[in-house]
């Protein structure tokens, strides 16, 4: 039934198709009737709609409306992409801000001899972690955390 479903509406976007080209000459007019069409379609289906595409997109790019979709995306990319960018950021300045605490800490709690551990401290990605060695009261401590 589904098969007998897309061959119907692929069998309706054929009629229409034919009917775009010989009746309108404008490609402009053209392009926003595809575009409307193929988002009706997609509503039903989005194979069908996908394949209105594949065989049109060449009149269908031509349409204000898919500069309007495209323009969205783009704005959403970035909102998306900046909101990254501000976690990732956010997250690396608080591992960065950690490494440097517990450099000096372990200065001032165990002296310069302590600070052979920053090497592997500086490898710890994991705030959680970073936060436990900070609150470490012995060498030992550290050593076993930076171990696991």
């Amino acid at each position: 039934m589904w098969d007998t479903y897309v061959h119907f509406g692929e069998n309706i976007i054929e009629n229409i198709l034919k009917l775009f080209f010989n009746d309108y000459t404008d490609r402009e007019i053209k392009a926003d009737l595809l575009t409307a069409m193929g988002i009706f379609a997609s509503l039903k289906n989005k194979n069908i709609a996908l394949r209105l595409f594949e065989r049109r997109q060449d009149i269908m790019i031509e349409s204000p409306f898919i500069d309007f979709i495209r323009e969205e995306a783009i704005k959403e990319g970035k909102e998306k992409g900046i909101q990254l960018g501000i976690k990732e950021g956010l997250q690396q300045g608080l591992q960065q801000g950690l490494h440097e605490a517990i450099s000096l800490g372990l200065e001032i709690k165990f002296g310069i001899k302590s600070l052979f551990l920053m090497e592997k401290i500086y490898n710890v990605n994991s705030v959680a972690r970073l936060e436990m060695i900070k609150e470490a009261n012995e060498i030992a401590e550290i050593e076993d955390l930076l171990e696991k």
